[in-house]
């Protein structure tokens, strides 16, 4: 038996650099994706863990949109995580968060407060770090799972459900650890596709439907990763743009109605 472990020797190297290279595949056990629910004001009750599902379907998926915030960069050292949201009216939101660029293959959705949510006002989600998030790292010290890697969207429906990969109307996010941005100066919308794709985003004002209020330079969205596409919203009125993805013929790929709140207090 030890003559076949000298045999390995020359080769654990390659082993460990196949390691370091390759992300991790998702966790099982308790840190599967499963319903959870704490006690803040009332009973929350949500679904988080870790699961492989990043199918995008036939075309471009909106897996986030969130409101930069320069205070998210820290590592995740604090007991609890918050995301705040403005709703602008009474259609019932579904908020989603997951990380950007999958190492763990983190989600968290299906939140349930104890109370109804609140239009025209800002909402907060807080939940804590543990058991997930803490024992995600504890598990894998080589890769800590930060804030900043995690995205988030809130999808606004009419009915009791909504498509996980919808984008009609949404609501911008903004996710932090202690203090939350007070405006909401720009944001950074992420999609993933399940082909390369040459695209050119442009936003639109309800004011100007045909005339682009913003166009960004073209991008490059790779089947391998997340792109990101960010956009500056200093002096805009609040309420609803269109952000719209089209290829080099014209065609529209993806329209995202998102609603812009500049404050982000009540």
């Amino acid at each position: 038996m030890y003559r076949y472990g000298f045999r390995l020797l020359p080769y654990l190297p390659l082993l460990a650099s196949i390691l370091a290279v390759y992300p991790a595949v998702p966790l099982q056990d308790n840190l599967e994706y499963a319903e959870h629910s704490f006690r803040n004001n009332g009973k929350w009750t949500f679904y988080e863990g870790t699961r492989a599902s990043l199918s995008t379907g036939p075309r471009l998926s909106l897996i986030a949109a969130i409101i930069n915030n320069q205070l998210q960069a820290a590592p995740v050292t604090s007991h609890a995580l918050h995301a705040a949201f403005y709703l602008p009216d009474d259609r019932q939101p579904f908020l989603n968060i997951q990380e950007i660029e999958p190492y763990f293959y983190y989600f968290l959705d299906t939140v349930s407060p104890p109370q109804p949510w609140r239009p025209h006002q800002i909402n907060v989600f807080s939940w804590p770090a543990s058991p997930v998030i803490d024992e995600l790292n504890k598990r894998d010290r080589s890769h800590s799972l930060a804030l900043k890697d995690l995205g988030a969207v809130v999808r606004l429906t009419d009915g009791p459900k909504v498509s996980p990969d919808s984008s009609s109307s949404v609501v911008p996010v903004a996710l932090y650890y202690s203090q939350p941005p007070d405006t909401a100066e720009s944001y950074t919308f992420s999609f993933r596709s399940n082909k390369d794709m040459n695209l050119t985003a442009s936003i639109y004002s309800p004011e100007a439907a045909n005339k682009p209020l913003l166009t960004i330079a073209p991008i490059s969205i790779s089947s391998a990763s997340t792109e990101p596409v960010k956009c500056n919203t200093r002096g805009w009125k609040d309420g609803w743009y269109i952000l719209r993805l089209n290829d080099a013929s014209g065609r529209v790929m993806e329209a995202v109605r998102f609603y812009h709140r500049r404050q982000l207090n009540n």
